[in-house]
This record gives structure tokens, sequence and C-alpha cells, in this order.
């Protein structure tokens, strides 16, 4: 099982760019490695600032996920990330853990 990747507090346009490199270094780092069930576990209740671009860059992370027949799961979500999901319609997005807690 890999281990979850941890967003940062600043999700925003300021920092998609650096935490995508990150992302993309934790995929290559656990590309081979056998995944339960497929999914991919990112840690999301640290963050506090979230925008359009934050919800972008995970966005393309499910996409890339479902082309290898995977499937993101963000961990506990910061109600920062629920509330912008939810405002834009894009909860279906990803897989949240726990459950529900929409704002």
């Amino acid at each position: 099982m890999s281990v979850a990747f941890r967003l940062p507090e600043e999700l925003t346009i300021y920092t998609v760019a650096q935490t995508r490199q990150e992302l993309l270094a934790w995929l290559d780092a656990s590309q081979d490695a056998q995944e339960d069930n497929g999914v991919r576990q990112v840690q999301a209740q640290a963050v506090s600032d979230f925008d359009g671009a934050g919800l972008q860059l995970l966005g393309a992370l499910a996409n890339t996920l479902a082309a290898r027949d995977q499937t993101l799961v963000l961990q506990e979500p910061s109600e920062a990330v629920r509330r912008v999901c939810h405002q834009l319609g894009c909860t279906g997005w990803f897989e949240f853990q726990p459950p529900g807690g929409t704002p």
C-alpha cells in the first residue's frame, strides 16, 4: 500500500505549480506499488486556503488516476475543500473519506 500524499495548507493559484511537481513525484514513486483496490489517498485536512486552481489540480489528478483504473480518495477534506467542491458542483469528482459533511 502506498503512502498517502499530504496536501499543503494553501492550495491556490500561487502554490499549485509546486504542489503539482510534488504530486507527480509521488505518483512516479508509487507507480509500481500494489494499490489496495486501485485507491490513491490524498490527505486534505490541512488545506485552509483553496481556490479554483487547487480544484483544477485535484480534478486533473482524479482524471489521471481514472485513466489508470484508480480512484482518488480525499481523506478528511477540510471545510475549505468541501465548500469549494460543493459551491462549484464538483463533489462527484472525488470520493470523500469520511463521506458527507458538505456545508
